[in-house]
């Protein structure tokens, strides 16, 4: 998608100085920046979002899931499941599977398995899927790192009570979590 782009000028203003700066912020052509892009079903016109929003979505989205970068490379697609891991294949389909079919009722996911065979690479790569594929709100937490949010909201100093912490859990529609130690 080419974007062209709109240069704006700021006026800064300080006691010291007035000057200029030139901002440059891109339009979509497809939708002239209104998020809106006119389709045709049959005869009638009719409107729908822009690629250009729901890319941004999505990468607000990711950017909200709180992926840790050590896992921003672990997606569905890379999981490996060959040769010595060809008995994760089934883990990895039920991944899929999972992604495929969501939303499902009342259902979850759980992975169990050894340390280092890949469980939080495939949450991770859920959590990226569902995002990209179906724009839904995801959020990703070790369990550990939680539980530690959750005993510092007790500290005095801290300005977040363990409602704080937890709300994000609460709310999110999909949460990945690791580390439990079932």
């Amino acid at each position: 998608m080419h974007l062209r782009n709109l240069h704006l000028w700021v006026q800064s203003q300080n006691r010291e100085s007035h000057h200029a700066m030139k901002v440059s912020a891109e339009i979509c052509p497809q939708c002239d920046g209104t998020g809106w892009k006119s389709v045709s079903m049959d005869s009638e016109r009719r409107v729908t979002r822009c690629d250009c929003r729901l890319q941004a979505r999505g990468r607000a989205l990711l950017t909200g899931a709180r992926i840790p970068k050590r896992y921003e490379h672990c997606e569905l697609s890379n999981f490996e499941f060959d040769g010595p891991h060809r008995l994760l294949a089934n883990a990895r389909m039920a991944a899929c599977r999972f992604v495929e079919e969501y939303p499902v009722d009342n259902t979850g996911l759980l992975i169990i398995g050894s340390i280092g065979v890949g469980k939080t690479h495939l949450a991770v790569g859920i959590i990226k899927e569902l995002i990209i594929s179906k724009g839904i709100a995801c959020l990703f937490y070790d369990y550990r790192e939680l539980l530690k949010q959750i005993q510092n909201s007790y500290n005095d100093s801290v300005k977040a009570t363990e409602l704080d912490v937890l709300r994000p859990v609460f709310e999110t529609e999909v949460l990945g979590s690791t580390n439990w130690g079932l």
